[in-house]
């Protein structure tokens, strides 16, 4: 049960796929506008209000979604919603462990307790704690990565830079604790589409980098079908394991699924240019 989840994050995350690559376009873009970020702040000067009218204009006129960055999680959340009341109700997924019992995780249906207390032990906002679960500590370690390797538009006035600064904290110490003592099949479903989703991140950002620098050097990349004999050399020849053992092998492949889905996104652009 608990690689049917790590599956679900597979599908889910290739559906998805679009709107992450739209989001880390539109996120790359807007990193990048530093120096008319300053020419507004010298224009509206302490006008605050007019200043960040003149910046949402703006990123109307650059074609600019801010919201997207957040658009792929909160996309999720039915799916959290329906993930946690199947773990509630389904009978076969009670005392269910995580790859046959060889991890802490011993019930998919229950959170994972490392160590459990033989007292509760009171938190925040009426929350308590019974024992000490590793899943959520994890949860909130990637999801700090995660802020540290988005790009992040460029801060106009002082309190939007500390609030950048502060969301980079909030944001994991949030979850830490409303998903502290959630089911370990949701935080396991929580955790491994974070943590890939910060791989599919480092591939777009990577492609997009390569194509930048390709347009600087005056050289169009373009992307054509594979040909008969390489299609025969490739079935022919079996893939090996890369470097790295499995993990290696699966970020391979996962690389692979992304450049196909935006090889077939590319041509059927393509295709309706040539019908328009």
């Amino acid at each position: 049960w608990g690689l049917a989840i790590i599956g679900l994050v597979a599908i889910v995350r290739l559906l998805l796929h679009p709107i992450t690559r739209q989001s880390q376009i539109s996120m790359s873009k807007m990193s990048k506008l530093g120096p008319e970020m300053e020419r507004l702040k010298k224009k509206y000067g302490d006008d605050k209000e007019a200043l960040n009218k003149a910046m949402i204009d703006f990123h109307k006129q650059q074609g600019l979604r801010p919201y997207l960055g957040c658009l792929p999680m909160f996309l999720q959340m039915p799916i959290w919603i329906a993930l946690y009341g199947v773990l509630q109700t389904t009978f076969e997924l009670r005392q269910a462990p995580f790859l046959w019992g060889f991890t802490w995780i011993k019930d998919l249906s229950q959170p994972d307790y490392l160590i459990k207390f033989s007292h509760s032990i009171p938190l925040l906002f009426g929350f308590q704690m019974d024992g000490f679960n590793l899943l959520p500590v994890f949860l909130a370690v990637v999801m700090f990565i995660q802020s540290q390797f988005m790009p992040k538009p460029v801060a106009a006035t002082k309190e939007q830079i500390q609030q950048q600064r502060m969301m980079q904290w909030l944001s994991p110490a949030m979850f830490l604790l409303f998903f502290y003592n959630l089911p370990s099949g949701l935080n396991l479903y929580i955790f491994t589409s974070t943590a890939v989703g910060i791989i599919e991140s480092k591939i777009v950002r990577d492609h997009l980098k390569a194509r930048e620098e390709a347009e600087k050097a005056g050289r169009v990349l373009v992307e054509t079908k594979p040909t008969r004999g390489s299609k025969r050399g490739r079935n022919d020849q079996p893939d090996e394991p890369p470097r790295g053992g499995l993990a290696g092998w699966l970020a391979q492949r996962w690389g692979k699924l992304l450049q196909h889905a935006e090889n077939v996104r590319q041509e059927q652009e393509r295709r309706g240019k040539k019908k328009a």
